[in-house]
């Protein structure tokens, strides 16, 4: 089905585009002019009337802000959109699939996304600099270009391996913490092995990958 695109923008004051603002000249060191802020929303599988109501009813607060629903967005060239990648998950827009549902709606997906104006003064270096150092995180987050065609992911999954972890050495333990992504030194990696060992089998790269994301600095639980 059709995606919709709702534009949430501020009346007044835009504080996303305030603190952007700050933050280049604090951080970048120099002042790229006035930054406006929008918040798009994509939704997918139901009917142009009902995303006007939840634009109206969910999404944009009218003493503050206003509301556009399918409209040509602002000069491309000094714009950036900024959304999470497929497949990461989009907090904002699952909140939002459910909170649908309170009005009567009920999309198929709905994903989110800000779109950063810059004034034309702003030049091509200092707007990829603003982009690669403020803006966007490339872990999770892209420039979204266009808008997307399809919300809905698909596809097969990937083999899982199983990762001779109980006979590496030392540089193989810390070879495959590089390769997986892990970000675990040489003793964590050390009481990985030392897991499999008491299992009396070798792990697969979905539990390895879970113990690495489990004991990342994020989260820390080490226990």
């Amino acid at each position: 089905m059709a995606i919709h695109e709702i534009d949430v923008r501020h009346k007044y004051r835009d504080i996303k585009g305030k603190s952007l603002r700050y933050e280049a000249k604090r951080t970048l060191g120099f002042d790229p002019g006035e930054v406006k802020t929008t918040d798009k929303y994509f939704i997918q599988g139901t009917t142009e009337g009902d995303v006007r109501k939840l634009a109206g009813e969910l999404l944009a607060d009218p003493v503050i802000q206003t509301f556009s629903l399918n409209e040509d967005s602002q000069d491309p060239g000094k714009k950036v959109v900024v959304a999470y990648k497929p497949g990461v998950m989009d907090p904002e827009g699952e909140a939002i699939k459910e909170a649908a549902k309170t009005v009567g709606i009920n999309p198929q997906a709905v994903g989110t996304s800000i779109e950063y104006a810059f004034l034309p003064n702003l030049t091509k270096e200092q707007l990829e600099e603003v982009k690669r150092r403020l803006l966007i995180n490339p872990t999770v987050q892209q420039e979204l270009r266009e808008k997307p065609k399809t919300l809905i992911i698909s596809g097969e999954p990937a083999p899982v391996k199983i990762l001779p972890i109980r006979t590496m050495a030392d540089d193989g333990l810390l070879a495959l913490s590089n390769e997986e992504k892990l970000s675990l030194n040489l003793e964590e990696m050390q009481t990985v092995k030392a897991h499999a060992a008491k299992l009396e089998r070798d792990l697969t790269d979905v539990e390895v990958g879970v113990i690495g994301q489990t004991w990342s600095d994020h989260c820390k639980h080490k226990s």
